[in-house]
């Protein structure tokens, strides 16, 4: 039976009054050895999740609330994010527009769509380094497609 999450009154709360906390610059996927983990997504109690999950699996997580924000975070970053996990459908910018953006800016970029709706990002963004997971998904599923993409499984 998959594990289910619940979030208390507190935590929804805390999720609404999300601020963007940028990371430091001299904290990077080779300077530390932990991944670096950029989180775009609209719905605050799946961003706190998300966030929450990677944290706990070792990983450094920065979170966005829409795709305009997250390209925003990775083009003012020093280093570039070792994978992004996005939205596939999010205000100001779509999760798949995101993946584009920053497919050319760093080619090769693992991305990892997630969405409660049936439709995966079009073929365009789709190849071996990109990966789609439909919600409500299970921490352990989030767990191994995150290390398939890092190249750990």
């Amino acid at each position: 039976m998959p594990t289910m999450l619940l979030f208390s009154a507190e935590e929804a709360d805390a999720a609404e009054s999300w601020r963007p906390a940028p990371m430091p610059d001299d904290v990077g996927g080779g300077t530390s050895g932990r991944a670096r983990v950029l989180v775009a997504e609209d719905d605050p109690l799946v961003r706190a999740m998300l966030e929450r999950s990677l944290v706990e699996l070792g990983y450094l997580v920065c979170t966005a609330r829409h795709g305009q924000e997250a390209l925003d975070l990775a083009l003012g970053s020093s280093e570039p994010f070792d994978l992004v996990i996005t939205d596939v459908r999010m205000p100001r910018m779509s999760g798949p527009e995101l993946g584009r953006r920053l497919e050319q800016r760093w080619p090769g970029i693992p991305v990892l769509y997630v969405s409660g709706y049936d439709v995966e990002p079009s073929a365009d963004t789709t190849h071996r380094r990109h990966s789609f997971l439909k919600k409500p998904f299970d921490p352990d599923e989030l767990a191994l497609r995150v290390a398939r993409l890092l190249g750990d499984a």
